[in-house]
């Protein structure tokens, strides 16, 4: 037996549908988004050739080495892009409680469609 530690960056899925939301702000999916067949391809992958940990999302390795490197830098980067992206950027929303306390009948596909709404 082999355990494997897949870390995915972004990926279009429903989870931004699914999120509680109390900022006041529509939830925005960060940049790079990327197709989550990836992450299939790579568990399918792992399931013929195990690793120990496999990062899916080329800009999840730049992070990550960041992370290693300058940690506090990395921190203070990731921030300033996330408030920017979900607070600054983002328009106006009313408060939704998601998927917490209940499912929600948002988002019951392998994609979130935001990919498609970005090109």
């Amino acid at each position: 037996m082999h355990v494997c530690l897949v870390m995915p960056t972004a990926h279009d899925t429903p989870f931004f549908d699914h999120v509680a939301n109390y900022t006041g702000r529509q939830v925005q999916a960060p940049t790079p988004l990327h197709d989550p067949q990836n992450v299939i391809d790579a568990l399918v992958g792992l399931v013929r050739n195990p690793k120990d940990q496999k990062i899916v999302g080329a800009d999840g390795i730049a992070k990550i080495l960041l992370k290693n490197v300058a940690p506090r830098t990395e921190e203070k980067l990731g921030a300033k892009q996330i408030h920017k992206t979900q607070m600054q950027d983002a328009p106006a929303a009313p408060e939704t409680g998601g998927a917490v306390r209940s499912p929600t009948p948002l988002g019951t596909a392998i994609r979130g469609g935001r990919l498609e709404q970005r090109h």
